[in-house]
Order: C-alpha cells, then sequence, then structure tokens
C-alpha cells in the first residue's frame, strides 16, 4: 500500500522538461506567430522554454533585432509564463528561459485582464 502511493507520487512529480525554440532575427511575424502557439502548448504542459535566437554572418552587429524577437515572444507569452532573467548574449546565440506559471496564478492573471 504505501509504496503504491509512494510511486504513485514519484510518478506524478515530473521535473519540467527544458523545450528549446529556435528563431533567426529577421523572423516574419507569422512565424514567430506559430512559435509561440508551439511554445504556449508546452508551457501549459508545464515544460519550461528557452527561446533563441541564432545569428549568422552580420547579424551579429545588430543584438537590437534578436532582443526584439525574443521581447514580443516574452510579451505575448505573459499570461502563462515568468521570465527568469533577461535576454542573454553567448557567443552568436542570444537567449531567454521562460518557466511557467502555477494555476493558480494563471487565474490570477485572467482575472485582472477582465478588469
Amino acid at each position: 500500500e504505501q509504496t503504491r502511493k509512494e510511486r504513485k507520487a514519484r510518478k506524478s512529480q515530473r521535473a519540467g522538461v527544458l523545450k528549446e525554440i529556435r528563431v533567426r532575427p529577421r523572423v516574419k511575424d507569422h512565424d514567430v506567430e506559430t512559435k509561440i502557439k508551439v511554445a504556449r502548448k508546452l508551457l501549459e504542459d508545464g515544460d519550461k522554454i528557452r527561446a533563441f535566437v541564432v545569428f549568422r554572418g552580420r547579424e551579429i552587429t545588430h543584438p537590437e533585432l534578436g532582443v526584439k524577437v525574443l521581447q514580443k515572444i516574452a510579451d505575448d507569452l505573459k499570461d502563462v509564463a515568468a521570465l527568469e532573467g533577461s535576454p542573454s548574449l553567448e557567443g552568436r546565440i542570444m537567449s531567454l528561459v521562460l518557466s511557467p506559471l502555477s494555476v493558480k496564478q494563471v487565474k490570477e492573471t485572467k482575472v485582472e485582464e477582465k478588469v
């Protein structure tokens, strides 16, 4: 009896897996919207998201384009995700980590939006 309860508890304690979403700095709006839909589904399933922008060639001279794309992703997902830090540039990759909000926090944000 006790071991069955422990097994069931361990099964439901799945840690948030880190999923990745990759975009380029000159990505079109519709493509970003598609990536955001996928990210929203993953966040609702309880996974963390690492969104990153890969710069190629001379694109690295305009890091503000990467920040703009990551900021759009973060703004569109703020109702279901919490931002973990600001966008960071490591080499040619600028990344941002989003973690899912708890069910209680999601309900609170929906109530605030209605008011």
